[in-house]
């Protein structure tokens, strides 16, 4: 493991996921979820589940839930930004506080 990247580890029966901060040095367990799939940056995870996506701040070593439904997500490997369009906006993971932000925004295609 990357001694700054966060890992997802999952159970042999694929129940149980731990997520791990190498900025705090310690795995913390995850809430109940069904993940699709991972992605990872220097302080954050941000998994996809059927409920939506779930921030992880290797930072405070907390999960965040956000029930919107991606339809593009956006990442940075060299920085911490996850970005998702959903309908009405951007929602933001900051990993800093561990927490969603959305900046509503009209998308259009053209």
């Amino acid at each position: 493991m990357d001694a700054l990247l966060p890992e997802l580890k999952t159970d042999q029966t694929a129940t149980t996921h731990l997520a791990c901060s190498g900025i705090r040095g310690a795995w913390v367990v995850a809430p109940a979820m069904t993940v699709t799939r991972a992605h990872a940056t220097p302080e954050s995870l941000v998994l996809e589940t059927p409920a939506g996506l779930v921030g992880f701040s290797a930072r405070t070593g907390t999960f965040s839930p956000n029930a919107s439904t991606a339809t593009t997500l956006v990442t940075r490997p060299d920085t911490s930004i996850v970005a998702a369009a959903v309908a009405g906006g951007i929602d933001v993971f900051d990993p800093v506080v561990g927490q969603w932000n959305r900046v509503a925004t009209t998308l259009s295609s053209g």
